[in-house]
């Protein structure tokens, strides 16, 4: 037999209850906001909260570095050697594309010296 004192008390609870989560359908609308106004998709990204550290020292002795904030810089400096590694080819493609355009212009140059020229067209005058 069930307590009806218990069946009451888990009534209320339920009703009571809110259940709170987080999905990416309830987030994208904050996801847009915030996009739209030029910030990270979540705010932890970077920011304040995530790039100083949590506590200071009163004589102002320097905080160790946290393992996140260590990791973040390690991304962070992966990111920038692959923009400068990827700017360096870029510059390679640059220069031989260059270089493919005036030996093209060149070519062509050339190929209009050999090619026949229009008779009688020199030297007459109307």
């Amino acid at each position: 037999m069930l307590n009806p004192f218990r069946t009451e008390l888990a009534r209320i609870i339920r009703s009571t209850y809110r259940c709170f989560h987080c999905s990416s359908i309830a987030s994208l609308p904050a996801r847009n906001w915030r996009l739209s106004h030029g910030l990270p998709p979540r705010g932890t990204e970077y920011g304040p909260l995530t790039d100083l550290p949590d506590y200071s020292y009163t004589d102002g002795r320097p905080v160790p570095m946290g393992s996140r904030k260590r990791r973040r810089i390690e991304e962070q400096a992966e990111i920038c050697r692959r923009i400068v590694s990827l700017n360096a080819e870029l510059d390679v493609t640059k220069e031989a594309r260059q270089k493919d355009v005036t030996e093209h212009a060149k070519e062509l140059r050339v190929a209009q010296k050999k090619s026949y020229k229009e008779k009688g067209a020199v030297g007459v005058e109307e």
